[in-house]
Formats: C-alpha cells, structure tokens, sequence
C-alpha cells in the first residue's frame, strides 16, 4: 500500500510591490521680483513719490520766483494830503509815497492836465491822454527810500488864479528803480476836484481810463 502524502501547508504568495509614482505638480515657473504682487505696489509708490518730490521742487522755485518779483516790483503811489486852503484845491499838497520794499532813484515829478476851470471862467483844456504838461518834469529827489513820502505841490500855486471849480489832472512821477541803471518808470495818478457838502473843494482819485 502506497503512503498517502499528507498535504503541506501552501506557502502565500508573495505580493508584487507596486510602486506609485507622486504626480509631479505643474511647473509655472519660479517667481521673479517683478511677478511678486507687492512689486507692483512697491514700484507705483516709487513713481508716486519721485513725482510729488518734482511737484514740490517745481513749486518751491515758482514760490521763490513770485516773492523775488514782488520784492522788486516798485510799488509807488500818490494821494493828496491835507488842503491848506480848503476853498481852493490848487493849495493841497500831493504826497509821493514809496510802498516798495526797495528805494527808488532820480525821482522826476510833473502835472499833467486834461481839463480846468476857475471861478472867473478861466478854463485851461488839454489833450484826452493826459499828455499836456502844466510844466516840465522837475526832478525832486535823488532817493526815495522805502516807506518814505515827499510832498509836490501843483505848478498853479505861485500863480494869483482864483480857486479851481472843476478840475481834471494827472499826476506823472518818473523814476528809476535801479540805481545803476539808465531805465526809467512813470507812474500816472489821475485826479478830479468833488465839492463837499460843506462846499469845501477836495481832490478824489479815479481810474485812468474812466
């Protein structure tokens, strides 16, 4: 009699390793400076603040410039003072006054008359433009210096005229703003005689080309 083999217990079968690869992530790049998202926002306020710093050096110098003219710019004005005979405005003094904040040269005062009338019916008419002279340009100060005055009486006074009753002049004050300089400037300040209520005869400024 054959032996009957006994079954053996299987050995389990070996299982195949099974290798996964990792999926490789999609490759955008590396990021550079430029494409960083703060880059952007880091250059706009480079170019932001180059310009406010142009903006501000454009403004200084303008601001630099504007005060320069005004400082020597002549500022040079002229209104009557007090009538010493308040019955006729040939007797009030017009003042020359320096307003500027540098002085003025040579100074050169005359009277230019449109229109005059006087109580006896005496009437001395000239040209629209302010261009007829009672009398020459006389020169009646080497220097006006800042904040000064000089008082002009009109070319009338020495003359025996009774008093004015309408009247319409031009003061001229001619002068050069540098010393050094052979420049001239010429400034018109026209008048006209008002009577008051209390009939007393006063010299009001108007516009030159009223």
């Amino acid at each position: 009699m054959s032996k009957k083999k006994k079954p053996g217990k299987k050995k389990p079968a070996k299982k195949k390793k099974t290798t996964v690869k990792p999926r490789s992530a999609p490759t955008t790049g590396k990021r550079t400076k430029t494409d960083a998202p703060g880059s952007n926002r880091s250059g706009a306020r480079r170019v932001f603040s180059i310009g406010g710093k142009v903006v501000l050096a454009v403004l200084a110098v303008w601001g630099v410039l504007v005060t320069t003219c005004v400082a020597v710019t002549p500022r040079v004005f002229v209104y009557p003072s007090v009538a010493l005979d308040p019955a006729n405005p040939v007797f009030t003094p017009f003042v020359v006054r320096n307003q500027g904040y540098l002085s003025i040269y040579d100074v050169k005062v005359s009277c230019a008359i449109k229109d005059i009338e006087f109580d006896t019916g005496m009437h001395f008419t000239g040209g629209p433009d302010y261009k007829s002279r009672l009398q020459g340009s006389r020169h009646v100060a080497s220097v006006i210096r800042a904040g000064e005055d000089y008082a002009e009486f009109l070319p009338l006074t020495g003359l025996k005229l009774s008093p004015i009753k309408n009247g319409d002049i031009a003061i001229v004050v001619t002068f050069r703003p540098i010393k050094w300089l052979p420049c001239r400037r010429q400034r018109l300040h026209r008048f006209v005689v008002q009577a008051g209520k209390d009939g007393q005869r006063h010299w009001l400024p108007q516009p030159v080309d009223k």
